[in-house]
């Protein structure tokens, strides 16, 4: 088990916080931000999400996406549903949700999380 497997929700509000401050960057900045590929945190989930996010921000905002983001390890082989785990229990109508509206660049590495929780409030 990983540290992000003990607060997940911590994590979560990292990655929100990310998407928060790129709004604000132009796309040198941005592609400056993802173009390097960080190092695994340890937990396959979270490299795949975090690769989900690189090409999400790199397509928003206009660039290529980074190479890294196509490393097999960045893709699972099972769904995850991010708030079932941030919950620590099932979520059906939540999982649902996440399932018809996770951006795509999430939802093809088998990451779903409702695009409503990439956005702070």
């Amino acid at each position: 088990m990983s540290l992000l497997d003990e607060d997940g929700g911590e994590a979560l509000r990292q990655v929100i916080q990310f998407l928060d401050e790129v709004e604000h960057m132009d796309s040198t900045r941005v592609r400056e931000t993802v173009h390097g590929e960080p190092g695994s945190t340890g937990d396959r989930r979270w490299d795949a999400l975090l690769a989900g996010i690189a090409e999400y921000v790199s397509r928003r905002a206009g660039l290529l996406v980074p190479g890294w983001t196509a490393a097999p390890s960045r893709f699972l082989d099972r769904f995850w549903f991010v708030i079932e785990d941030i919950l620590g229990r099932p979520a059906p109508g939540l999982a649902a949700a996440a399932f018809v509206s996770s951006p795509a660049e999430l939802a093809g590495r088998g990451v779903f999380l409702d695009r409503s929780s990439l956005a702070s409030v």
